[in-house]
């Protein structure tokens, strides 16, 4: 029985990392400059973490309130409508040599902090400065921060890709030709004026 029950938590503690790892691809963790560089030609809208974890020992304070930004960030992620409107989102260690540079690419001086992206260009308040998401959040918090500053072009982009979508579809409920004519077709003996047309069946048989 004991034997048993050690299989059970045992399983239930792999699916349970399994789980967590899958939350958290959603979320790309950028290593340098140049990484964060071929990210960006490759995404539109990049929603950025950028965070700090200097010297946090295991179990203060800090320590948890980053771990559970990071759980939080990871859990909003996953969400289907940022899912749908392929957005990438990046988290960006400010213990990390070349990464305050890049912060202060986008005018980020204080961490943790949220930033977001449309085409290469953060996303700006009403009165002209740079959209900030500061401090310790919560998911409905983030949530509100994206909604307020990307929701037009979320929808835009989700418009976009189920009109596709059902362009695709309708193509493919589109009847194609059964006949395939080459584009040149040569006589035996050479003479492509002898070339004739082959001829087309009607499904009764009768000739076109």
């Amino acid at each position: 029985m004991k034997i048993l029950m050690k299989k059970i938590i045992a399983t239930f503690i792999v699916a349970l990392s399994v789980f967590t790892l899958q939350l958290d691809a959603r979320v790309r963790t950028i290593q340098s400059e140049r990484e964060f560089d071929q990210q960006m030609r490759r995404a539109q809208l990049v929603v950025i973490l950028f965070y700090y974890n200097t010297k946090a020992s295991k179990g203060s304070v800090h320590k948890q309130n980053v771990d559970q930004l990071l759980k939080t960030y990871a859990k909003v992620s996953t969400k289907k409508l940022y899912d749908d409107a392929d957005i990438t989102f990046m988290k960006i260690n400010m213990d990390m040599n070349w990464s305050a540079q890049l912060a202060q690419r986008y005018l980020v001086r204080d961490y943790p902090a949220c930033i977001i992206l449309n085409k290469g260009r953060v996303a700006r308040n009403a009165d002209g400065t740079n959209a900030l998401l500061r401090g310790f959040f919560s998911e409905d918090m983030l949530h509100e921060f994206i909604r307020g500053h990307a929701e037009n072009i979320i929808d835009t982009i989700v418009a976009d890709k189920e009109q596709k979508r059902l362009k695709r579809i309708q193509d493919e409920k589109n009847p194609s030709d059964p006949y395939f004519y080459p584009s040149v077709m040569y006589a035996g003996s050479g003479d492509i004026t002898s070339w004739t047309k082959p001829l087309r069946y009607t499904p009764e048989g009768d000739e076109k």
